[in-house]
């Protein structure tokens, strides 16, 4: 009986946060539309002016994809003569600066090359880059990822257009073959996090973003993105709000990003940025349940940290103890039950593979979540290179 109750409780409170959660995101299917309606009317209202806007691609080693990202920028739906293009290379050892440099020339775009002498981080390097902008508008865009030609220009007519926001990210998909099994694992985890961040912006603001895509304004910085832990979109995002300022999702901004090659390499980026988005939790712990923040305070950020920080050590409680009173239970009924559930688990798999994609993608991601938690407690500045096509 100890067991089934350590079981129970856990695995309870873990199924009243996602409900809560559920609730958040299902349940104001009207005010989600007035949202989206607002979002469209901004576009729509779209005028010739187009402000300068400064995009900062950070870079190491990334001579295999800077010049089509630089090919990809050129192409957008956005004034070449309004854009500031800042490749921040953090001591590669390849060719990525001067590509960059050749790139600029052959599309025709202003830009330039900051190059670190020794590597100083992520977070660093973009510290730097934001400090040399020239403009208060800043894109932070990765190098490998591609823009939809209207993307800049829709995230950045938000960013102008709606009332107290600071900064907006777009809708990430990511790319490449559909039958590979880490992609389809993440197509799972996106449609999951697009949802959330949508329903989040209309109540408040979208957490954590991504920086794959975002843009703010500079001047509405509490400050810069601590150099030594967490994780670059989930540190903006907060310093945008602390500012007293939205942050939003725009689903009408596409960007692709391609996924690892090989579910080891998906565990690494994925417990990688587990462990860097929980440190930024950790460290804005003052946010919990502060009236100051509006619905930021009192609903999205407290769920998400239940739902990132407590629910994968919860999970593991809760299951390692319901499985422990199943063998000690010496119970035929019990072991036939389980039994049947697991059969009944598997069918729903071969049934249906949007279901299968969606648990399997769920549970895959407590697990990440649960070591991303142990690694936390690491400070860390430099990471492997992930590898992608």
């Amino acid at each position: 009986m100890f067991f089934l109750i350590l079981a129970l409780i856990p695995l309870s409170i873990v199924l009243s946060i996602y409900s809560l959660y559920y609730v958040l995101i299902y349940g104001a299917k009207n005010k989600v539309d007035k949202y989206l309606g607002d979002l469209q009317r901004t576009l729509e209202a779209k005028t010739a002016s187009v402000p300068n806007v400064s995009v900062i691609i950070p870079t190491y080693e990334e001579a295999k994809v800077i010049r089509r990202k630089l090919a990809n920028m050129a192409s957008l739906e956005y004034p070449l003569d309004r854009m500031e293009i800042i490749v921040v290379d953090d001591a590669s050892k390849d060719e990525t600066a001067e590509i960059a440099e050749s790139a600029f020339l052959e599309h025709g775009l202003n830009g330039r090359v900051l190059k670190n002498r020794q590597r100083i981080g992520l977070n660093a390097s973009l510290n730097v880059a934001i400090e040399a902008a020239s403009n208060d508008i800043v894109c932070l865009t990765d190098s490998d990822v591609a823009f939809e030609k209207s993307a800049l220009r829709n995230v950045i007519s938000v960013l102008e257009g709606m009332n107290k926001v600071g900064g907006v990210t777009g809708n990430i998909s990511p790319s490449f073959n559909e039958s590979n099994r880490v992609t389809q694992l993440e197509e799972g985890y996106r449609n999951f996090s697009n949802k959330s961040m949508l329903v989040e912006s209309f109540r408040h603001s979208a957490f954590p973003g991504s920086g794959v895509l975002t843009v703010f304004r500079r001047s509405v910085l509490t400050s810069l993105i601590p150099t030594d832990y967490g994780s670059t979109d989930g540190n903006l995002s907060i310093s945008i709000i602390k500012g007293g300022y939205r942050f939003v999702y725009v689903p009408y901004a596409d960007v692709y990003e391609p996924v690892p090659e090989s579910l080891s390499q998906h565990r690494l980026q994925k417990v990688r940025r587990a462990k860097r988005l929980i440190q930024v939790l950790v460290h804005n712990t003052d946010i919990l349940f502060n009236k100051k923040y509006g619905e930021f305070g009192s609903v999205i950020f407290p769920l998400k940290f239940a739902m990132f920080a407590v629910c994968p050590t919860l999970i593991v409680i809760g299951s390692a103890s319901l499985i422990v009173f199943v063998i000690l239970s010496q119970s035929i009924v019990l072991w036939a039950l389980s039994m049947m559930s697991l059969v009944s688990v598997a069918l729903s798999f071969m049934i249906s593979r949007r279901l299968a994609s969606f648990l399997s993608g769920f549970v895959l991601h407590q697990v990440y979540l649960l070591l991303g938690l142990f690694s936390s407690f690491k400070k860390g500045v430099f990471w492997k290179k992930i590898d992608r096509r």
